[in-house]
């Protein structure tokens, strides 16, 4: 059969397109666990955000797909069912199959409508659900079998018992296949970037989190075997960026560090690599962590400042995973312990995260307090950590902790970096051709119109066509909650 699998083109609000645009992984392990002998393409629609319904309608006319899947997160829901509706028109007779995190989670979104246009949900993880459910569709036999799907039966759904996780250890879920793309442009920061996965799940039981609900309580990890290999793959298809997209992969502090050793004993550590990270992990191991994920071409981490604050820590169920602790007792918040430790050593160079990015209302004094030792925390020590010349440790921006300095008046208000040194940090990261700072005439373009500077000026990010008004591919750019862009079809 002919498959054609789709990601959104709507992306994160802190993840513009114009310096962040990596693949999503699922199309591609669903790719590499179906049988060989179907023809599979995925594209991933985030690379086209300016002519996504003229992509979609001419893959559609080039594959001829039998099996149409989407993969949706919930801020894409909108956008998935525009393109659902256009792939009924283009290609009625095509099934329609949707899976991730928001049909997994919410499959009364898709099943309430007779008319959403969906015949099946894979719900949970997908690669042995998807490939089942294709074993079916040849033999057109039933679906009842299937464990994790969800289908259309007449005129209702009908919700097949949940499947459990796959042990990564077996071999059950093959490598992905990255062939399958007939898209390109991924970048990070002006490199070519691709994604990698080493494990899947986590233990703890933060109230907020999606993956718990999702998968439940559980850690499965790959062979280094299989890692080495998929990160060689990527590498010979010409990633030189490598984004980590394990749920928590420093859960297991003893695992990263072998993986870490075991990339520079394979000779792996000429490429960057991006990681998520705890803040418990990096400030209680960080003396030696530090220095082997540098050595380890580690460059970029992600650090999960979920907040600063017991009582809100407490309230969100993560207070393990921001502890500090000293001769095996509790001695604090994390946060300033796992910046220090990236900084004070020859580690990786940016720390980004969000400390108040649950959304708890009202700037606080305690707030800023934190703040002081987050934002810019490192500014006039640039010999402590290797930055390639630019020096500084980045600030964790971004909501709270900004809009707390000029309001908590028993605190100093903190400092910050100049908006110009901010800019020339930035510019060097960006395609000459989308430099945002370069005077242009007054219309709005893609790109970054301002740079962050005082919490009064901050910029406001629209993903939206070249020109104005857009094109018929999109109807509409707007920021909707927390800034977020939007992309609709017409």
């Amino acid at each position: 059969m002919n498959i054609l699998l789709f990601s959104m083109p709507d992306s994160f609000e802190h993840m513009p397109t114009i310096a962040i645009r990596m693949p999503n992984g699922a199309l591609t392990s669903l790719a590499g666990n179906v049988d060989p002998h179907h023809r599979v393409a995925a594209a991933d629609l985030l690379l086209v955000q300016d002519r996504v319904r003229e992509t979609v309608e001419r893959l559609l006319a080039e594959h001829e797909p039998d099996v149409v899947g989407l993969s949706v997160m919930t801020f894409q829901r909108k956008t998935a069912k525009g393109i659902i509706d256009l792939v009924r028109t283009r290609r009625p007779r095509a099934r329609v199959v949707v899976g991730g995190y928001d049909p997994s989670l919410a499959p009364e979104a898709y099943t309430e409508d007779p008319d959403s246009g969906v015949d099946f949900i894979v719900r949970g993880e997908g690669e042995i659900t998807f490939r089942e459910l294709l074993r079916a569709l040849e033999a057109q036999r039933g679906y009842d079998h299937i464990a994790g799907l969800s289908y259309r039966s007449a005129d209702r759904f009908r919700h097949n018992p949940a499947r459990g996780v796959s042990g990564l250890e077996d071999g059950e879920i093959r490598p992905p296949r990255r062939d399958v793309r007939v898209l390109g442009g991924y970048t990070l920061l002006g490199r070519q970037v691709d994604v990698i996965e080493t494990s899947r799940g986590c233990t703890f039981d933060c109230s907020f989190c999606s993956i718990i609900e999702m998968r439940g309580r559980n850690f499965h990890a790959y062979s280094f075997e299989r890692v080495l290999a998929d990160i060689r793959d990527a590498r010979d298809r010409g990633a030189r960026s490598l984004f980590i997209v394990d749920d928590n992969i420093t859960l297991n502090v003893r695992r990263f560090e072998a993986l870490c050793r075991a990339i520079i004993d394979a000779g792996l550590n000429d490429l960057e690599y991006t990681v998520q990270a705890m803040t418990s992990a990096i400030a209680n191991h960080g003396e030696r962590l530090a220095r082997l994920m540098r050595k380890a071409g580690f460059r970029y981490v992600f650090l999960g400042i979920e907040n600063i604050l017991e009582e809100d820590l407490r309230f969100l169920r993560a207070e393990s995973k921001n502890r500090e602790r000293e001769n095996g007792e509790k001695s604090g918040n994390a946060t300033l312990k796992a910046i220090d430790g990236l900084a004070l050593h020859p580690a990786p160079h940016a720390v980004s995260g969000h400390a108040d990015d649950q959304g708890f209302p009202g700037p606080r004094a305690d707030h800023q307090r934190a703040a002081r030792g987050i934002r810019w925390h490192h500014r006039g020590r640039q010999d402590r950590t290797s930055l390639g010349g630019r020096g500084g440790v980045p600030a964790v921006a971004g909501g709270a902790l900004d809009e707390a300095a000029p309001h908590a008046g028993r605190v100093r208000p903190q400092p910050t970096l100049p908006v110009a040194e901010r800019a020339e940090d930035v510019r060097a990261h960006l395609p000459r051709q989308h430099d945002p700072l370069v005077p242009r005439a007054r219309r709005r373009a893609q790109g970054l119109p301002a740079l962050p500077g005082h919490p009064a000026r901050r910029a406001r990010l629209c993903v939206t066509s070249r020109s104005w008004p857009p094109s018929a591919d999109l109807a509409e750019c707007s920021n909707g909650p927390r800034g977020r862009p939007s992309v609709a079809l017409r």
